[in-house]
């Protein structure tokens, strides 16, 4: 029996609310929801401006239906009755592939100031010195996924922190799988690491997976026992990798400023990081795992790209504001999708972006990049997300977001320009379905 829940803002919700006259209505802080009917299945019909379907090209002035949980695009002269949302788009749900939610009591990113253990430490410094719980500062990031129109989130999860459950009141909550965070630079404590991880409680509704953290922070035999604790189990994993610079000098010669860093934490040892040892290393390892996503991937070069090319189970997540924040270099992201490797987006967290709207990473990347073939930037944010995390449903089933456009784009509409709409600067997602089937 399948659930379809609609999630909207305050701000739009006018609307929604007569599109579905009659349906069970519950309210809840910053968001109103419209639930199903009472045996589970979500039944309506709106007239949209414009229908970004996933497989084909923008449909103007579509009229869509959702029966038993299913969304069909249908005759727009049937009888039934159709409420008209005509300044609205429906496109694929967004899928936020990369954040850390417990980061998310943060009003603005921390202070970057060019060396990056210097950020880690200001991170450190943050979880230990934060009035909010971390289990607070995950809903409060919850909350906020919800209202920017957001279907499925990749979390990494910190084990330890609280073993509380998730707020009930999130019932209508995104798709959320969460990578158990290890952090372990002695092999012979891998093993316990891992069970640790495994070990915390799992609410029900988030799929588990795996997060070796960083090739810094987790030493490569460890990285190899949770790659197969993971084959085991049949999760994914995501590892951050060729994040920084640093992060290449610490592998190719032990040296630089996170040795430094590891070093001041007593923790350093000649042998940690074998002399030649590349991101490649790394990527051979966890292409083992059922699947794997490689977060940022700043520093991938192109043997690198050419491995994940022939690896379709690995995605790379792209961290557009987060990239930028750091200041580092053009991002591979163009030359990954023109050899076929699956790119996704993610926000990171509030320590390194102002907000986890992952709608305005899309534009970011389309003020930037306005040559780049539109359909391929929103697959990067829907689409991909959705094949990083293992959410993939067919066409007519997936998860929806509604984005309001800008009202004075009515010349667009005349021209049949639904990209410039859809594009424009001042459109935001106030709402979303997530199908339960």
């Amino acid at each position: 029996m399948g659930i379809e829940q609609f999630t909207f803002s305050c701000d739009g919700f006018r609307s929604w609310e007569s599109a579905f006259a009659g349906q069970k209505m519950i309210f809840a802080p910053q968001k109103s929801v419209i639930r199903s009917n009472a045996d589970d299945r979500m039944d309506g019909r709106v007239q949209v401006r414009w229908y970004f379907p996933p497989d084909n090209d923008p449909i103007p002035n579509a009229t869509l239906e959702f029966q038993n949980g299913v969304l069909t695009v249908v005759d727009s002269d049937s009888a039934i009755p159709t409420q008209h949302l005509t300044n609205t788009a429906v496109i694929p749900g967004l899928v936020n592939a990369h954040t850390h939610l417990e980061l998310s009591d943060l009003s603005e990113p921390l202070p970057f100031t060019g060396s990056f253990p210097d950020w880690i430490r200001e991170v450190v410094r943050h979880r230990r010195e934060r009035k909010q719980s971390p289990n607070e500062a995950l809903m409060q990031g919850l909350r906020e996924i919800v209202e920017t129109g957001t279907v499925a989130v990749g979390d990494i999860e910190q084990v330890g922190d609280e073993d509380h459950p998730v707020d009930q009141s999130l019932r209508v909550a995104p798709r959320r799988l969460g990578f158990r965070e290890i952090i372990c630079l002695n092999p012979d404590d891998g093993q316990k690491k891992i069970e640790a991880a495994l070990a915390a409680e799992c609410e029900e509704k988030i799929q588990l997976g795996l997060s070796p953290h960083a090739p810094y922070s987790v030493h490569l035999e460890v990285v190899q026992k949770i790659v197969d604790e993971a084959i085991r189990r049949s999760v994914p994993v995501a590892m951050h990798l060729a994040e920084t610079r640093a992060e290449l000098e610490l592998l190719q010669t032990g040296s630089g400023e996170l040795a430094t860093f590891l070093k001041s934490l007593g923790i350093w040892r000649d042998d940690l990081f074998r002399p030649g040892t590349r991101p490649l290393d790394y990527l051979r390892i966890l292409s083992r795992a059922p699947r794997a996503l490689v977060i940022h991937g700043n520093y991938l070069d192109d043997e690198d790209v050419d491995f994940l090319a022939g690896n379709p189970q690995m995605s790379v997540v792209y961290c557009p504001r987060t990239h930028a924040c750091f200041d580092h270099q053009t991002h591979p992201w163009l030359q990954m999708m023109n050899r076929g490797v699956n790119v996704a987006l993610g926000t990171d967290s509030r320590a390194s972006n102002p907000d986890l709207n992952v709608w305005n990473e899309v534009l970011f990347l389309r003020e930037r990049f306005s040559d780049v073939c539109p359909k391929a930037l929103l697959q990067l944010a829907t689409i991909n997300g959705q094949k990083a995390l293992g959410f993939v449903r067919a066409s007519n089933s997936t998860d929806w977001t509604f984005i309001e456009l800008h009202e004075t784009a009515s010349e667009a509409s005349a021209a049949k320009r639904p990209w410039e709409e859809l594009f424009h600067r001042d459109s935001r997602p106030v709402g979303s379905t997530v199908s339960r089937r």
